[in-house]
This record gives structure tokens, sequence and C-alpha cells, in this order.
């Protein structure tokens, strides 16, 4: 018996015993080893996360999109509808908890307001967080303001 003809697969691919050619794994499924020898070799990519056919790894969709199955492209994940948004390989959609605002944008999904702001409602607009009042204080990512209240009993004086 000679093995003359054999020839490694590429990555992404497996062969069967015997067989003389290779098989790239499905679209949403991944050939973690590199190569194999069945296609139950290919496993399926997660939820919020893609991967075309032939790959060895899959991809995150990326923050303010979601896929609830694998998909093949990046494409194909879902963008999230207004206000609402998604960690990175997410399956799901979720909304910003008050004080913060929705900005699918940049790498953190929720934007606290800034300190002395505050924001009672789900937004898309940093313009959206109100000034506190005088005499109120909000930390930065605060659904409200609160009175700020200076007990002069409790301060100490002491010489230096």
């Amino acid at each position: 018996m000679a093995f003359a003809n054999c020839t490694d697969c590429d990555q992404g691919h497996y062969a069967a015993a015997g067989s003389t050619s290779c098989t790239a794994c499905a679209a949403a499924t991944r050939l973690e080893a590199g190569v194999g020898a069945s296609i139950n070799d290919c496993e399926a990519c997660e939820p919020g996360r893609y991967a075309p056919a032939a790959s060895t790894d899959c991809s995150d969709c990326p923050v303010g999109k979601y896929s609830a199955v694998a998909v093949t492209s990046e494409d194909d994940c879902l963008p999230c509808a207004t206000g609402l948004t998604s960690e990175r390989a997410s399956a799901v959609c979720f909304a910003c908890p008050l004080g913060t605002i929705t900005d699918s944008t940049r790498n953190d999904p929720c934007v606290p307001c800034p300190a002395g702001t505050f924001l009672g409602a789900a937004s898309t607009d940093i313009n959206d967080c109100q000034a506190c009042s005088n005499g109120q204080f909000a930390p930065a990512g605060s659904s409200q303001c609160f009175d700020v209240s200076i007990n002069l009993d409790t301060i100490e004086l002491r010489s230096v």
C-alpha cells in the first residue's frame, strides 16, 4: 500500500479516512485544531459569533450588534434597535442602565453621564444628561442628583 499521493489538508478542512480530497468546514463552524478527520471535528460557533467556511476560529459580533445563532460573516450580525446595545459576542441586546447613554460606536456600549449630571431615562445622546441644580451633586453615571449638605457640627478645626 503506497501513500505517495497523500497531502495535508489546509487549515479549516477535514478528510475522512481513505478520502483523496479535503472538505472545508461549513460556514458558522470552526476547526480549532486546524485539520480534522471528519465533519464531526468541525465545531459550531456560539451565538454572537461568526465564521466563514474553512475557519479555524470564530470571530465576535461587534459592540452594538448581536446574533441569536452563529452566522457566517460580520455583516450577518444584526444591529441592536435604537436605544439598545450589546457587548461583543452577544446573542441579545439590552438597554443601558439609567444614568448612562447607549453608544454603540465605542467599545463600552453604556457611557456614563459626567459627574454633576444625571439621566433618568434611556437615551443615545450625551447631551440629554442634565446638570444638577445648585446645592446638588451626582457622581458619574447617576440617574438622579443628591442634595449636598454640610453638617458644621462634625467639622473639626485643628491648628497646625
